[in-house]
């Protein structure tokens, strides 16, 4: 009846005379982390029934670089407890998710004036150093567990710890893949997002024995001769326009003791290991009037290699210059149609200090993963060792894609789908080829708060079983929708992905080349019966948005594999889909780089950008609007930022930062969601042996936390 309780949540709150109910946190000991609701008197009783343990106490502790995380303390009884059994323990007899991240010792609680234990007086424990779990115990544990601190940069790593959650992501996994195979440890990609842990990963492993070399079945010629590109450079050669100079580069680090001779032969040998590197075009750029070879290993590469630039008495204000300078003529002299697709500037600082290397390579034969593999050969050949064998050759990949594009022609009419929801144009007027080249283009770059950035790219996709890119997409849709003046309508983006798919019997993860896929996703995050104004409030609507998007990209099969070679690989599906309009937006999310520091011999160096790249100015635009975001590490912890390159015949700077804003203001609204103690939950894609729709899961999700509330 009116005014009577209907059920106790067991919530403290306080009404402001305005009527609205501030939070303040829980009369029991019921929390919510993640998305579940957990009732840490639960894992108290679980935790006290073990031998060894006197007392138990749990806490939720906020504030590290992963969000909100189960710290348990523990008191020992006489004789001692042994804390490292203690997880194995709760998990035979808890859900995952109420298992503590980490578990520490003490030799008494902290008390109240009044004898009760002091809560907030617990300490707070390092992650820093442990992340919480057993230590690794069986030789591929401790292997992996040296990789996963390796390639993600953190002190130690336990058997249970994820790694996407200690910062993985998709391109850095692949590189994962690659030290594990050269450790002996037969790994793919996919094992990498099945498995995630230390523990669970060795568990799938296979020994090679011999490393990589156990996995190549290759003949030496296999990537020699005519190849069919991949669908990204397929994209590029029929485009037309100037790509004689399209590249990317990445400036090095280079020893002391290095001499012109040793460089020259080592990128001799890197020539004739990687067969990308003697890629050559023919023909004109054009639909259908080019083709593509690789030139046998042995053949003299085109002349002008590596150069070298004396800097041992330049100061470093001229040395910033001299690099500027060097670099703009190393990518002047690529060009594709004369095997030219690799420069190199030595800058030599004298036989006793480091130097610096520069690399500029043609887009055509690398991307993000390729400098991974040609750094690591680097410092192979230094210390004295031959590069690593490549698995999977740039030919054959190209072939099985063929393959692949038969086979996926069903997926067609769901590409046409993606392509058919443009809505209002972006600028003043459509993109125009002949007009809108890079040498129009103008840049802006924006910069997330680092508290922003961590509840962004930790706490949501943890809380939403999501990763980056999905909260990204999805700040992105809702900005770009508001700032055209259609807020509840859909946004369509291009998005690029490494394109270095798990396909059977496949290994490119020491393959030099182009992968990247690049396709269209359809942004729908606002539903057609919600007040596009909730979603910016930072509330439940803004929840629901997340969800939408991130459904919308688990839809898409094999992370987009398939529009690239239905668009440019099928003659059937091609003129379909090459009649649709394009996207106007390209975003790429690059990851997450480490903090620069001293750099070591082979690795980027500080005055250098990491992956640069540059296209000549009469190359055509692909996107009224690109976007390309990274996550930089930082003393304060990551910070996000991304650069917006558009034309300024379509678009003004006023009308670039008033989508600029939009978007951080709509980072800002998810940053603000993250912290909310309702946040997170599952969408259908996370309940693949069920089906469930949102509403069905929503549906059971309350039911489950009224009956935990009234209980």
């Amino acid at each position: 009846g009116s005014g009577e309780r209907l059920y106790r949540t067991g919530d403290l709150a306080l009404r402001r005379p305005s009527g609205a109910i501030e939070f303040l946190g829980r009369i029991d000991h019921q929390v919510k982390v993640r998305g579940f609701r957990i009732e840490l008197g639960e894992i108290e009783a679980a935790l006290s029934a073990q031998p060894g343990v006197r007392e138990a106490a749990v806490v939720v502790q906020d504030g590290d670089a992963f969000g909100s995380r189960l710290v348990a303390f523990v008191v020992p009884a006489e004789g001692g407890a042994d804390t490292a059994a203690l997880a194995p323990a709760l998990r035979a007899l808890l859900p995952e998710y109420m298992v503590p991240g980490l578990i520490v010792a003490l030799p008494s609680f902290p008390l109240t004036p009044n004898g009760k234990l002091d809560r907030k007086a617990l300490p707070k424990p390092d992650f820093g150093s442990r992340t919480g779990g057993r230590a690794p115990a069986t030789p591929a544990e401790r292997v992996l567990a040296g990789l996963f601190a390796d390639v993600l940069g953190v002190a130690e790593v336990s058997a249970e710890d994820s790694f996407f959650d200690l910062g993985g992501d998709s391109i850095i996994s692949i590189q994962l893949v690659s030290r594990a195979r050269q450790a002996g440890l037969g790994l793919t990609p996919r094992q990498v997002f099945e498995k995630r842990t230390v523990a669970d990963l060795a568990a799938v492993a296979t020994d090679l024995g011999g490393g990589l070399a156990a996995v190549t079945t290759e003949a030496p010629d296999a990537g020699t001769g005519e190849l069919v590109p991949t669908p990204i450079a397929h994209w590029l050669l029929d485009e037309g326009g100037d790509i004689t100079t399209f590249n990317q580069s990445m400036l090095l680090a280079t020893p002391a003791g290095l001499t012109a001779d040793w460089l020259d032969t080592a990128l001799r040998t890197l020539i004739d290991h990687h067969d990308t590197l003697r890629l050559s075009v023919c023909g004109e750029t054009g639909p259908g009037s080019w083709t593509v070879t690789v030139a046998p290993r042995g053949t003299e590469p085109a002349p002008g290699l590596l150069s070298r630039v004396d800097i041992s008495t330049v100061d470093a204000e001229a040395l910033t210059k001299t690099l500027a300078q060097e670099a703009d003529a190393a990518r002047a002299e690529l060009d594709p149609w004369a095997g030219a697709v690799l420069r190199a500037v030595w800058f030599d600082a004298g036989p006793d200090r480091p130097g610096r290397l520069l690399l500029v390579a043609h887009h055509l034969v690398v991307d993000g993963v390729s400098w991974r593999v040609l750094t690591d050969d680097l410092a192979r050949l230094w210390q004295g060792a031959d590069p690593q064998p490549v698995g999977t050759s740039y030919r054959t990949w190209g072939t099985l894609l063929v393959e692949q594009a038969s086979q996926r022609a069903g997926e067609a009419e769901l590409w046409a789908e993606q392509l058919g929801h443009n809505g209002r144009p972006l600028g003043a007027r459509p993109l125009d080829p002949a007009v809108d080249t890079a040498g129009t283009a103008r840049t802006l770059t924006i910069e997330v708060p680092a508290e922003h950035t961590e509840a962004l790219l930790s706490d949501l996709p943890t809380a939403y079983h999501a990763n980056p890119q999905d909260v990204l997409l999805t700040a992105l849709g809702l900005a770009v929708a508001d700032w055209r003046g259609e807020p509840d309508a859909p946004v369509v983006v291009d998005v690029e992905g490494h394109g270095r798919a798990d396909l059977p019997g496949t290994d490119t993860s020491r393959t030099l080349g182009w992968f990247t896929t690049s396709y269209p996703v359809r942004l729908d995050p606002v539903a057609d019966d919600t007040d596009p104004a909730n979603v910016w409030d930072g509330g439940p609507a803004t929840g629901a948005a997340i969800k939408r998007v991130k459904e919308a990209l688990r839809a898409l099969p094999d992370n987009g594999l398939g529009f690239g070679l239905l668009r440019y690989l099928n003659p059937d599906t091609a003129p379909a889909l090459a009649a649709r309009p394009r996207p106007e937006i390209g975003f790429n999310y690059l990851g997450r780089l480490a903090a620069p520091g001293q750099p070591a011999d082979w690795a980027p160096a500080p005055e250098g950008p990491g992956i640069g790249g540059g296209a000549s100015p009469g190359m055509r635009l692909p996107h009224t609007i690109e976007i390309n975001a990274v996550t930089q590490d930082g003393p304060d912890g990551p910070r996000l930022s991304a650069t917006l390159l558009y034309p300024t015949g379509v678009l003004t700077e006023q009308r670039m930062r008033a989508l600029a804003d939009r978007w951080l203001a709509a980072l800002a609204a998810l940053a603000d969601h993250a912290r909310r103690p309702d946040a997170g939950g599952f969408t259908p894609s996370d309940l693949n042996l069920v089906e469930l729709d949102q509403e069905d899961i929503e549906s059971f999700e309350d039911e489950l936390t009224s009956e935990w509330e009234l209980s």
